[in-house]
C-alpha cells in the first residue's frame, strides 16, 4: 500500500492520475528511483491498474483528506492569502439515461482553492441532497483561515457562509445578485444615489487577452450607508466596503 501511496501521489505531481498511468509510473520509471534511493520498504512486484483501482477504492476519504492537509502545509504561508471557494461539475461524470429524462446527472465538487499560494486546500463531494449552500459552511469550518479573505460567487452568498468566515476570524468578498433581492436592491439603490465626491473609483487598464478588449471601472462606497437591517443581516458590512464592477467587452 506504502508503494501505491507514494507511487500515485509522485505520478498525480506530473500530471498522471489514471489507474493505467500510475501503474506505468511504479512498474517503470518509479522502480529504479525507488531502488537507487534505498527505499527497501517500497515493494515493486508488477503493480497492475486492477490492483490500483482496489486499492483507491478501500481508502477513507477523510483519512486521504487529512494525509492531503498534511503534504500540503510546507507549501501553505500565513501571510495574507486569497481562498476562492466555488462549485464544480464534474461533467465527464454524467450520465444519460430515459429514466432522468436525457438529463446529466453529474457529479459537484466543492473546491477551496488558495489563490495566493496556487494550491488547493479542500474538496467536498456535494452528495445528492446537499448544494453548495449546506456544503460551503461545513467544508470552511475544516479550513485555517487566518489572515485570509475569502471569495465566492452568488451561490455562497448566504448567512450561513458569511458567519462562518467571521467566526473563523477572516474576510469575505461575495457576488451579489438577485438571489438576494432586498440586499441587492439596497446596494443598486445606493450606487444610484450616492455623491460621486463619496464614491471611490478606479479603472485598471485596458486589456488586451483571449480575443477581446476589456475596459473594467471599479467603484466601492463605504459599508456605513447601508441599513441597519442589512448591516445587522450581513456581518462585518459596517467596517466594510460594497464594490461594483463594470466591465466593457470588446470581441
Amino acid at each position: 500500500m506504502l508503494t501505491i501511496v507514494l507511487g500515485s501521489i509522485i505520478s498525480a505531481l506530473s500530471g498522471d492520475t489514471g489507474c493505467t498511468e500510475i501503474s506505468e509510473a511504479i512498474n517503470g520509471r518509479l522502480k529504479n528511483y525507488f531502488n537507487d534511493n534505498n527505499m527497501g520498504d517500497l515493494v515493486v512486484d508488477n503493480c497492475s491498474h486492477d490492483t490500483i483501482r482496489k486499492a483507491f477504492l478501500l481508502v477513507e476519504t477523510d483519512t486521504l483528506s487529512e494525509l492531503y492537509t498534511e503534504l500540503i502545509k510546507p507549501l501553505i504561508k500565513d501571510d495574507f492569502r486569497v481562498i476562492a471557494a466555488d462549485g464544480q461539475a464534474l461533467r465527464a461524470t454524467g450520465k444519460t439515461t430515459p429514466e432522468n429524462n436525457g438529463k446529466h446527472g453529474a457529479y459537484m465538487l466543492m473546491n477551496f482553492y488558495d489563490a495566493t499560494n496556487r494550491v488547493c486546500l479542500y474538496h467536498k463531494l456535494i452528495q445528492k441532497k446537499e448544494n453548495e449552500i449546506s456544503a460551503g459552511p461545513e467544508s470552511l469550518n475544516k479550513l485555517n483561515l487566518t489572515n485570509s479573505v475569502v471569495t465566492a460567487d452568488a451561490m455562497s452568498c448566504q448567512i450561513d457562509f458569511v458567519n462562518t468566515v467571521i467566526g473563523k476570524g477572516a474576510h469575505y468578498c461575495l457576488s451579489l445578485k438577485g438571489n438576494q433581492n432586498k440586499s441587492f436592491d439596497e446596494v443598486r439603490y445606493l450606487f444610484n444615489t450616492t455623491p460621486q465626491n463619496q464614491i471611490v473609483s478606479y479603472e485598471p487598464e485596458i486589456t488586451k487577452e483571449h480575443g477581446r478588449i476589456e475596459q473594467y471601472k471599479i467603484s466601492l462606497i463605504s459599508g456605513r450607508r447601508l441599513s441597519r437591517i442589512i448591516k445587522e443581516k450581513w456581518l462585518g458590512l459596517d467596517d466594510g466596503s460594497i464594490v461594483k464592477v463594470e466591465r466593457n467587452s470588446y470581441q
